[in-house]
């Protein structure tokens, strides 16, 4: 993999990794994770795109700002997309989705927006989510030196995940990324119920955005956004069968056909 890095609105250096060969797909991990999120899925992805695997500020290979908002996340995503070029597809994940969606209004490098999971909320309806006090008690471990328990809560609690899932992720390569990112999960946990866009804003948006979801989750999500594709210019609902959050780790294939498809699509 080759190593790249580009300076953000703000002055933060936001770093990547490129591989692959064909259209580009900027990939954008979620809370409390580096570009070694992607793992195995990358190499899956690798024979038909090129991939650009992105450290989110203040992880990896990127340097992290004086003061942290999500505009400046979007910035990051907006000045990779027009380093890579043109016709930039963006994936995010969790976490990753709104700061995807939130690049497109930054740049005419960014084409598509794909959004797994992870999305703002309208400007003055209510709130999806609330985080409660898991960021106090993120921090609290935090405190104490055990990265591995705060990295664990947002997985068990708020991710959802079975024990067995988490010390399956445990033994994966992407935990010590995990381990290292864990001091900027307070900030996004606190940052990530709040994170909403005003109706003039996403139907601004003239970019295609797909928002999957999977399909375990489908009950709980597909009000929320149905309600951002009534706004969208392009925007479109898709459901991957039988899965939950992390289709990526449990069905490669169907996520990337889905992914691959909406590509592929003219609108």
């Amino acid at each position: 993999m080759d190593a790249r890095s580009v300076i953000s609105r703000d002055g933060t250096r936001i770093g990547w990794t490129t591989t692959g060969r064909g259209e580009p797909l900027v990939l954008v991990h979620g809370a409390g994770a580096d570009h070694t999120r992607w793992g195995a899925y990358a190499s899956k992805l690798s024979d038909r795109f090129a991939l650009h695997l992105v450290d989110r500020r203040g992880r990896g290979l990127s340097s992290d700002g004086q003061s942290y908002s999500i505009e400046r996340e979007y910035d990051d995503i907006a000045a990779v997309a027009e380093a890579i070029g043109s016709g930039v597809t963006v994936l995010g994940h969790s976490y990753g989705g709104p700061i995807a969606l939130g690049a497109t209004m930054r740049t005419a490098a960014i084409t598509r927006a794909v959004c797994y999971e992870g999305w703002p909320a309208v400007e003055g309806g209510p709130m999806p989510f609330g985080e409660g006090d898991a960021p106090d008690r993120v921090q609290a471990l935090l405190d104490a030196g055990d990265e591995d328990g705060a990295v664990t809560l947002l997985m068990r609690e708020l991710v959802g995940l079975t024990q067995e899932q988490v010390e399956w992720m445990r033994g994966q390569p992407m935990w010590a990324g995990r381990l290292a990112a864990a001091h900027t999960l307070p900030r996004e946990l606190r940052t990530d119920a709040s994170i909403t866009l005003s109706e003039a804003d996403l139907r601004s948006i003239s970019t295609p955005v797909l928002l999957l979801i999977g399909g375990q989750n489908e009950e709980s999500l597909r009000p929320q956004a149905r309600e951002l594709c009534s706004l969208l210019q392009h925007g479109r609902i898709g459901v991957l069968p039988g899965q939950g959050h992390m289709a990526m780790d449990t069905a490669p294939e169907l996520l990337t056909d889905t992914i691959t498809s909406f590509m592929e699509s003219k609108a």
